[in-house]
């Protein structure tokens, strides 16, 4: 299938168009919400690295694989990262090697978390990408190009690696695992070492300086090969206790001396041989928690490093380790890369992100740099703006802005609050200074914003029994009621007292008794219902709030022991619908999906348009129209119109992960990723209206808008962050107006805004506007392109900034010509690819209703859009209303001046060119040029209205009788320059058509008067 992407460097890093993937194509409901976007909340804050690699004598570039979040590469040593495989169709990334003889072939094995398909192969350093064949493997754990020749390449086919059934993967048998060997850049590849379907690759390691001796590390013990991996014999090592144990040969030693970790605690250790694996001698067991990789310096064989919850170094061959790198808690190192002409300079890849050192670990780069966090279960609260809540894998827990007041969410704007991993989080809705979520030991804790203390209001009992993601639900019927899981249903009022309001729900007589409650839902609409699903397959329901239980578990689900429940939804619509999410561990792998709508008593497979090999994990109902679900995957979003019944894909510019979670907060859409951080499909109303849209068989048809909230988008005026750190991105700076066309449309495409008495606002054509030739004094990409409708057939969508026009500048020179460059003060709105180039902006309109009319192809269609105030303002609408009415005065003086400005440029030229070659008058028209450039100097004097609207625009603040007389100052220095103007038009206009007439020449027409005061009424 066809796949296209597109990549955009957005805040120091790449976030990548995604593709569609799978089996299922996208049916004609795909036109209605084409342009729809997913933008990236963040955080920055990176998540596991699985492998690493780097260029050798470039400290610029390094490459950092993730198990499900795609291949990063950094040219910027380490600085900014960016996704360079999101065109490819898997995610987890198992190895990835740079070939020494030339860096821009590039060789990565996938299949980690997620299974693989194979090698893919790049010759431009990772740009673009070519499969490399090895297929039908589904987990390359090792790769090794041969230093003298790129298309020579070893690889290693092992298992895949998880935690219990938090993402798909398959380790079944297969015929695959061993090592491969390819000549020819991996269009053939020979299977050089196989010993059953069972045994897995775990380490290859080579000298590079000896290539073509070849050690790999099966599961079942140690081989080596003589002939650059072609043909492979067992090692009858002894000494080494252990098999699938690490490996690492130390160059300079003719690949005689190989060192390896394993065999756990009692016995286990770092083992060392120095005559090429025949026999090992145990070095040390004092490892600590350094059990990982090994690597040893390039151009020291007794300089070892080890990898576990910290990075640790030997100096002296082994027998001494010491932590260079890690902190309380573990940074839980996986791969390094040591650069061989500079072995100071490592890549280290942690479930923390990657780090670089340039001096032999004292320093290391910090690893806020890329969104690939791998995020659980995800919620928001019911403030403005509402924050996201969600766990990620190895690093804690997040509460983000969904939003922030300074056109970007920051690192600032985020911070961890207590929880663990898998767990559930939920803002308190009684009082928003709470946080609740599932910690570590199983215990419930509370988050106090206010003092950023945790502690605990629920510790399990000694017979409880939990999973890693225990179900918890807060009732949204009654906030008062809180629930957990364990083997048993506890509840709380208070928070403080919890009952057991369930028998073991776990209890079946066909499987082993240790289930738990893995999905815990509380009814929106009956506060007596709740379900409870377990991790042995089954779904239990009460409608009385505890007292009665029944098993009304989906038969599929209860049968098939590969089905592992993830999630469950209850409609906020009808009591009696729910929907359960599974994921087949199977082989078969595919999609899950339940519904009941009579209480359980019946269930269907939800399923149709799904891709059939991708495992599913949620199923949401939108809280606004019952029809409308959506529904995570191992590969993305989904999305049916008709409960279920048929689905499609949601992709869009979503990059491709595996999402574990969605929740739908007011109109927007939010995406909990493996592996690509936290997503929001901003304002999904046109969703809602698809079956309306498909109904109307206009040829043009305007989406009902949702509700605006009038904000100030960006607060900032202190020096905006540069692009190099990393940042959010906020929703559209204003509200999305989508309209759809059945057909292109030839002629103009007019989207107006009237306000409350029908005076027009703003209006947007297709007609783009000349480009500004302006030198700005700041780079272009800080810019933000003109806004303009399409005429193209679909949907299209428009966001308007809820402000008038952006008034006009008045910078000109004593010449009287206007400046070609443009320069920003501190005051100026300035994030990446959103800042207006003319500032300041237009006034924001009032609250209120307002009128969108659009106007295509001959139809005029009307809505009506509703614009309330930053509920977090205290200005009163009175307050609002005067600072408006001042504002409105300052742009209409810049307005007029501009007027009078152009009035008096086009009468200079008009003299010009009527007394052009005629040397009688030239002596009346210099006077009349000196006369207009004095005029047009005092009209640009009117430059500082700009100053003070800017000054007025930045809060919701009544304006003071300082910032008044400043007002009123200004617009009668306006006026005065008005009058000068008037008296220009009277005198000198006259005085030199005089000149004009007396030479024979036809006289230079007057232009219309000025209003009476440049400001307007006041």
């Amino acid at each position: 299938m066809k796949r296209l992407a597109t990549c955009v460097l957005l805040f120091g890093v790449a976030i990548t168009c995604a593709v569609t993937i799978g089996a299922s194509t996208q049916s004609s409901n795909g036109s209605y919400f084409a342009e729809l976007h997913w933008r990236l909340v963040g955080p920055h804050r990176a998540g596991r690295i699985w492998w690493v690699t780097g260029v050798p004598g470039d400290p610029a570039v390094y490459y950092a694989g993730t198990p499900a979040g795609a291949l990063w590469k950094s040219t910027s040593g380490g600085t900014t990262w960016r996704s360079i495989s999101d065109d490819l169709p898997v995610t987890g990334i198992g190895a990835v090697a740079v070939a020494a003889s030339d860096s821009r072939v590039v060789y990565v094995g996938t299949g980690s978390n997620t299974i693989g398909r194979g090698v893919y192969r790049s010759n431009d350093a990772g740009e673009s990408w070519q499969q490399a064949g090895l297929t039908d493997t589904k987990f390359i754990t090792g790769l090794l190009v041969d230093p003298r020749n790129p298309d020579v390449v070893i690889a290693g086919v092992g298992a895949g690696g998880n935690f219990g059934s938090m993402v798909y993967y398959n380790n079944n048998p297969s015929s695959a695992r061993g090592v491969h060997r390819t000549t020819d850049g991996g269009r053939t590849w020979v299977h050089t070492l196989f010993v059953n379907d069972t045994t897995s690759v775990v380490d290859l390691a080579v000298d590079p300086a000896t290539p073509d001796v070849v050690y790999a590390s099966l599961s079942s013990g140690l081989f080596r090969s003589s002939d650059g991996g072609q043909t492979w014999s067992p090692l009858t090592t002894t000494g080494l206790p252990a098999t699938g144990v690490t490996i690492a040969v130390a160059p300079g030693t003719n690949a005689r001396r190989v060192y390896a970790i394993g065999g756990g605690r009692g016995g286990g250790g770092l083992f060392r041989s120095d005559d090429a694996g025949a026999t090992f001698t145990l070095i040390t067991s004092r490892l600590s928690t350094a059990g990982g990789h090994l690597y040893v310096d390039p151009q020291n064989p007794d300089v070892v490093y080890t990898m576990g919850t910290s990075v640790y170094r030997s100096v002296d061959g082994g027998r001494t380790l010491e932590a260079i790198k890690g902190a309380p808690g573990g940074d839980d190192p996986h791969s390094m890369w040591i650069d061989p002409t500079n072995p100071r300079r490592m890549v280290m890849g942690a479930d923390q992100g990657p780090a670089i050192t340039l001096d032999a670990g004292s320093t290391w780069t910090p690893w806020y740099t890329m969104p690939n966090g791998e995020f659980y279960f995800v919620s928001t609260d019911q403030q403005f703006p509402y924050r996201i809540y969600a766990a990620q894998q190895d690093s804690g827990t997040v509460s983000i802005l969904s939003r922030s007041d300074f056109g970007a969410i920051r690192p600032n704007d985020w911070y961890p609050i207590s929880g663990y991993e898998q767990g559930h989080i939920f803002a308190d809705p009684l009082n928003p200074r709470y946080v609740y979520s599932h910690g570590g030991g199983h215990v419930i804790v509370r988050f106090d914003r206010i003092t950023g203390q945790s502690g605990p209001v629920f510790t399990p009992a000694a017979d409880d029994r939990f999973g890693p993601r225990p179900g918890m639900d807060m009732s949204s019927k009654d906030p008062r009621w809180m629930f957990v899981g364990s083997q048993f249903v506890y509840a709380s009022d208070d928070r403080v007292t919890w009952n057991r309001i369930s028998p073991d729900l776990t209890a079946r007589s066909d499987r082993p008794a240790n289930g738990t409650i893995v999905a815990l839902v509380a009814s929106p609409r009956d506060v007596n219902v709740l379900w409870a699903g377990t991790s042995n397959g089954l779904v239990h329901l009460t409608q009385d709030a505890g007292k009665t239980w029944t098993n009304v578990s989906p038969p599929r689900l209860s049968a098939d022991s590969t089905l592992v429940l993830w999630s469950m939804e209850a409609s906020s619509h009808d009591a009696g619908v729910a929907y359960a999410a599974s994921i087949d561990l199977s082989d078969r792998h595919g999609p899950a999906l339940f519904m009941t709508s009579d209480f359980g008593v019946t269930w269907n497979e939800i399923v149709n348009g799904l891709p059939p090999d991708v495992p599913t994990r949620v199923v949401r109902e939108d809280p606004r129209q019952a029809s409308l679900l959506y529904a995570a995957t191992q590969h993305g979003v989904f999305v049916s119109f008709d409960r279920g019944r048929a689905w499609e894909p949601l992709q869009l510019d979503l990059p491709p992960a595996a999402v574990n979670d969605l929740t739908v907060h007011g109109d927007d859409l939010i995406a909990a990723t493996w592996g690509r951080a936290l997503w929001a499909l901003d304002n999904v109303t046109p969703l809602r209206q698809v079956a309306a849209v498909r109904a109307d068989s206009a040829p043009v048809f305007l989406f009902e808008p949702a509700p605006a909230v009038r904000v100030r988008w960006d607060n900032n005026q202190d020096t905006p962050l540069p692009p190099e750190v990393p940042q959010g991105q906020n929703p559209p700076d204003g509200i999305a107006i989508d309209y759809y066309l059945r057909g292109a449309v030839s002629g103009p495409v007019t989207l107006s805004i009237h306000d409350g008495s029908g005076a027009l606002v703003r209006e947007y054509d297709n007609v783009a506007p000349p480009p500004d030739t302006r030198m700005p004094s700041v780079s272009a990409f800080w810019f933000k392109p003109p806004v303009t409708t399409s005429t193209a057939a679909g949907m299209h969508r428009l966001v308007w900034d809820l402000r008038y026009p952006t008034p006009p500048a008045l910078a000109f020179g004593a010449d009287g010509t206007e400046a070609d460059t443009v320069s920003f003060g501190i005051i100026a709105t300035a994030v990446i690819g959103e800042s207006p180039k003319q500032q300041p902006v237009g006034s924001l309109v009032l609250p209120g209703t307002y009128q969108v009319t659009l106007t295509a192809g001959g139809r005029t269609v009307t809505r009506s859009l509703t614009v309330t105030n930053d509920p977090r303002s205290e200005a009163s609408p009175a307050d609002l209303e005067e600072q408006f009415r001042h504002e409105r005065a300052l742009a209409l003086g810049l307005e007029t001046s501009r007027t009078a400005i152009e009035a008096v440029q086009g009468l200079r030229q008009s003299a010009r060119r009527v007394a052009a070659g005629r040397a009688s008058v030239s002596e009346a028209v210099a006077a009349f040029e000196r006369a207009a450039l004095a005029v047009i100097s005092s009209l640009a004097g009117n430059r500082g209205l700009a100053g003070q609207l800017a000054k007025l625009e930045f809060a919701d603040l009544r304006p003071t009788s300082s910032a008044v007389a400043a007002v009123t100052r200004l617009c009668a220095r306006a006026d005065t320059s008005l009058d000068q103007y008037r008296q220009f038009i009277a005198a000198d206009v006259a005085a030199v058509n005089v000149a004009l007439a007396s030479a024979g020449l036809a006289g230079i027409p007057a232009p219309t008067a000025p209003p009476a005061t440049a400001c307007g009424p006041r």
